[in-house]
């Protein structure tokens, strides 16, 4: 049975969900949203995200193999002025320097913790052998290279 809204077009039913915040500028999706808080709807019997939809709406089709990101950092929003396209790998990096990703301890891989990094370091300086420091952390030397070169955990 179809819905009262399907004979709205895509940009009349995106429109209609969204709610103007005035301080950030973000126009707020304010119906279905995913497991990960992104707004979605219907179209054409498809799932599409909200702020895609809007993209397509206000600035045309989204070329293969690019992601619709945020500059906000607001799932919800779907101001077509707060988003860009780039790829996975972009929008891992824009992540990245907005510290959205877990660093260190806090990323569920890690072996080591915030306190080790530092004494990996002091190690080194004191003139260990990076082999010697690895076997001690259980980590392999090029982990302790990276480290005390400041290619992993650079916030530290």
């Amino acid at each position: 049975m179809p819905n009262q809204f399907t004979h709205m077009s895509l940009s009349d039913r995106l429109l209609r969900c969204v709610q103007y915040e005035p301080n950030s500028g973000c126009w707020l999706w304010e119906s279905t949203t995913d497991s990960k808080g992104y707004g979605r709807l219907i179209q054409d019997r498809k799932v599409l995200s909200a702020h895609r939809a809007s993209w397509m709406i206000h600035r045309g089709a989204i070329p293969k193999g690019l992601c619709v990101c945020h500059r906000c950092d607001t799932p919800l929003c779907v101001n077509p002025a707060h988003l860009f396209l780039g790829t996975q790998r972009d929008n891992i990096q824009d992540a990245s320097r907005k510290q959205r990703t877990p660093l260190g301890e806090r990323q569920g891989q890690s072996k080591l913790k915030a306190a080790d990094v530092l004494a990996i370091r002091e190690l080194e300086r004191a003139g260990v052998l990076q082999g010697d420091i690895a076997a001690r952390f259980a980590v392999a030397q090029s982990t302790v290279s990276d480290i005390v070169r400041r290619k992993k955990w650079p916030h530290i």
